[in-house]
């Protein structure tokens, strides 16, 4: 089974996990629990770093064992891919949302000086050699796509900060429920709960020294 580095692991949360929270889940979040909602996203964030421990430290219990192994083992074959099945649910709808938005966003933003097919081309074309090449070619092409997404992201960050109103974030411990709060956090968990893409990493890549640390 091919292996795939723990720096490939970063380098894809980095590249696909990051950029689509840019656009889209501040504002929805805020929708829900207003100039709190760095409380918010910091719940998800926690939650999605305790997926990705939990991946971590089942893929050290299991050495060499995928998580398609180990749900075999322990519950069966027929079981497992029942299991396996429910998670592919999962990411197909996770996915919807942010691609649906990505869409419009390009409609609007692009379609008065390109034509569709130069448009969408490309996230095609990607699709079709992740569906080919599976685990390694995503962890291949995020070694690329990973420094447009340092570039891009902190460029989106610069052009916004003119127009940022930092008085809407005040004050910042009080005045917003808890409950609220929590709200916030699951509306926009659609774009975050990332960790769940952890398991698909687990007895794919090569031990390394410090690697929870790294990856989390």
């Amino acid at each position: 089974m091919d292996k795939i580095s723990v720096r490939q692991i970063c380098f894809v949360f980095i590249a696909f996990s990051t950029s689509i929270k840019v656009v889209f889940a501040a504002a929805v979040t805020a929708k829900y629990s207003g100039h709190a909602l760095w409380a918010s996203l910091l719940l998800n964030f926690i939650f999605d770093g305790v997926m990705i421990f939990s991946a971590i430290k089942i893929s050290e219990m299991f050495p060499g064992k995928t998580f398609f192994d180990i749900l075999t083992d322990g519950i069966g074959e027929n079981a497992a891919k029942i299991l396996v099945f429910i998670f592919g649910l999962a990411f197909l709808l996770k996915a919807y949302v942010p691609i649906q938005e990505q869409k419009v966003f390009v409609e609007k933003s692009l379609y008065e000086t390109y034509p569709k097919i130069v448009t969408f081309m490309p996230y095609f074309l990607f699709c079709a050699y992740f569906a080919y090449t599976g685990i390694k070619g995503i962890a291949r092409s995020s070694d690329i796509i990973v420094w447009f997404t340092l570039i891009s992201v902190p460029a989106m960050i610069m052009l916004a900060l003119p127009k940022a109103d930092f008085s809407e974030l005040l004050p910042i411990l009080k005045g917003v429920p808890i409950k609220k709060i929590g709200e916030g956090g699951m509306r926009s968990g659609i774009w975050f709960f990332d960790g769940l893409y952890a398991y698909m990493f687990i007895g794919r890549f090569k031990k390394e020294r410090l690697q929870k640390t790294k990856i989390v």
